[in-house]
């Protein structure tokens, strides 16, 4: 992360004209500035009000949504496994499982790292998500500079840094501003690549689409289906036929896995009543009737 932000500073530098520079300086450093007081402001409350999550052992964090105290805690006792601190049988087991089981992702890497240099503070971690959100309205600027104009650019930037849903996330120990942080440095660099091949861009691809993986394994794949389908639109020249055989190809893919797609919807819909109806995710994002068909009791 710390290697991209230093990437993107270069960037700055290197790609913006200067009064771009100051346009871009100015949106990053008031972006960060604002999220980091309304995070303290936010976690004040919270403290202050008692909105603590308990975890095993004892362990608390205030959270806002979401999974904002179970990264917190579970960063924590990573840091604590790698420094070498006794821990129960249950937690070196949640701590040592393989990314992907027990809510493991690459993110919890990141704030275990943070924890095990500057010791457990749910409240500072937040800045990380603070500055890697602002820097996500630098990258977007490139886009738009580079598919549009400077104008539609600039306009870009500023409702990406002040986009309401994107600065509520950045103020709590969630993985979704890096992930959409590097969402759009992957399309950045796909966008380089597409005009011409350079070993740079390619190998930092490489490494965000690896960092991308360890947040979200199943992003990889429609990630790869879009990019060859892109190299594709730019280098072939398409005609109608193409469009048509597309589509009977997809409806023939539909048709021919239907169970198999119905059984992956139902099974994320039970996914998502469990998660809410435990306390890991305050998200409702069904109708009512949804909730009170698998849990009747519970409304």
């Amino acid at each position: 992360i710390f290697f991209l932000i230093i990437f993107l500073a270069f960037v700055i530098r290197s790609f913006a004209m200067p009064k771009e520079r100051e346009f871009l300086t100015r949106i990053f450093v008031f972006g960060v500035i604002f999220r980091i007081v309304l995070t303290l402001v936010i976690k004040f409350m919270l403290i202050s009000r008692g909105k603590w999550m308990y975890f095993a052992e004892g362990a608390k964090a205030p959270v806002l949504f979401g999974d904002d105290g179970f990264n917190s805690i579970v960063s924590w006792w990573i840091a604590q496994y790698v420094s070498g601190q006794p821990l129960s049988d249950y937690l070196s087991l949640v701590v040592s499982s393989p990314i992907g089981e027990y809510g493991r992702n690459g993110y919890l890497y990141v704030i275990a790292l943070f924890y095990y240099i500057f010791g457990y503070s749910p409240v500072s971690v937040v800045f990380l998500n603070c500055i890697i959100s602002a820097l996500t309205g630098v990258v977007y600027y490139y886009i738009a500079k580079r598919v549009a104009s400077v104008k539609a650019a600039k306009i870009t930037a500023f409702f990406v840094t002040f986009f309401p849903s994107l600065i509520l996330w950045s103020c709590t120990n969630l993985k979704e501003p890096l992930f959409i942080f590097n969402t759009g440095v992957i399309l950045w660099l796909f966008l380089l690549l597409l005009e011409k091949i350079k070993i740079k861009y390619l190998i930092l691809l490489i490494l965000v689409l690896i960092l991308q993986y360890s947040l979200r394994t199943w992003t990889i794949k429609p990630m790869l289906i879009i990019f060859f389908i892109s190299y594709l639109l730019k280098n072939i020249r398409i005609k109608m036929w193409h469009f048509l055989l597309g589509a009977v190809v997809l409806f023939g893919f539909c048709a021919i896995f239907k169970g198999k797609i119905l059984e992956m919807k139902g099974a994320l819909v039970d996914y998502h009543i469990g998660v809410f109806f435990t306390g890991g995710s305050t998200y409702k994002i069904y109708d009512n009737w949804v909730y009170q068909k698998m849990m009747p009791t519970a409304m």
